[in-house]
């Protein structure tokens, strides 16, 4: 094997060993989320206080209706957090099976966000929502 195909074998081994974990999760019908009970914590109030929820619907409906959608926003206004959950929660309502995947540009993000999110989806990390850094994934 000379060294061009060497390197492109190791290439294409390294992407399937890394998206191999996540292609391999089978999509399901999301839990519906925690204010579905009608109960409003603070978490939920701050949600909804996101400049985000004001777009859910239009979100939602642009996602459904497309099959690329690009959304953006200023800095903390809830596209990271709240958008993959308001997917689930449309696909909860739909009953349609999902399997969201989100990339961060640094892992201590991926790790953080999927804390933030499983936290305010009331569970534990690794239910719903988890995350995968090179050789560690929950």
């Amino acid at each position: 094997m000379n060294a061009n195909n060497h390197n492109q074998f190791e290439m294409n081994r390294e992407l399937n060993c890394t998206t191999g974990r996540l292609s391999n999760i089978i999509p399901q019908i999301p839990s519906p989320p925690p204010f579905a009970t009608g109960r409003e914590d603070e978490i939920t109030v701050f949600r909804k206080s996101l400049p985000i929820w004001q777009k859910r619907n239009q979100i939602t409906e642009s996602i459904a209706a497309n099959r690329i959608v690009l959304i953006s926003g200023q800095t903390g206004c809830g596209k990271t957090t709240e958008v993959p959950q308001f997917i689930l929660e449309y696909c909860n309502l739909m009953k349609k099976p999902c399997r969201i995947i989100c990339t961060e540009p640094r892992s201590l993000l991926a790790h953080s966000v999927a804390e933030r999110v499983s936290n305010e989806r009331m569970e534990v990390i690794g239910q719903t929502v988890g995350y995968q850094i090179r050789l560690e994934s929950k």
